[in-house]
């Protein structure tokens, strides 16, 4: 990362800028994509000022402090940059984390199996019961339906002498199926 170090105001000596250099560097851990940075160093009186401007690929990172002494002004700065570099390496990550996989790289994940040798385990039964099953019209097997509070109701039509499945529907109406063997 090239670092750029301007003064204003100031004698630029080779400790100062050693020193940005040391924490301008540091700062790379937090986010390696960061291409270049600039570091404005100002002398207002009794205030010292650092300023650090970091480019990166569609970003910029800019944090401006002042304190007494230029040394802790740089440290403020630093600090500050570094919290906005660690919350947006975050966000990217966070980014990367809810992007779908290409279709390519599900294809290669997906594995032909045969439908008719897989198998399944039998779902467990939690109940059982049991009916028998006698003749009676189809009036007759709906309000035995209702009055059990079933969904469907299996009987023996009396007229036809079959075996069949009355049921209400989701509009309030009821079906019927006829059996065939």
């Amino acid at each position: 990362m090239k670092v750029n170090i301007s003064s204003r105001h100031l004698e630029l000596t080779p400790a100062i800028a050693d020193y940005v250099q040391k924490k301008v560097a540091h700062l790379q851990h937090y986010f390696d994509g960061v291409v270049w940075a600039q570091v404005f160093l100002t002398v207002e009186k009794y205030r010292q000022i650092c300023e650090i401007v970091m480019h990166a690929p569609r970003m910029t990172f800019r944090a401006r402090e002042e304190s007494p002494d230029l040394y802790a002004a740089i440290d403020l700065a630093t600090d500050k940059i570094a919290r906005q570099l660690y919350r947006y390496r975050d966000k990217v990550k966070m980014r990367r984390k809810k992007q779908t996989p290409k279709p390519a790289a599900l294809l290669a994940n997906i594995q032909v199996v045969d439908a008719a040798n897989i198998q399944r385990p039998a779902p467990p039964i939690s109940e059982r019961k049991q009916f028998e099953i006698k003749p009676m019209g189809i009036n007759r097997a709906i309000e035995e339906m209702e009055n059990l509070k079933y969904k469907f109701f299996v009987f023996i039509n009396e007229a036809s002498n079959q075996l069949n499945v009355v049921y209400r529907r989701d509009n309030g109406t009821y079906g019927l199926m006829e059996l065939e063997s």
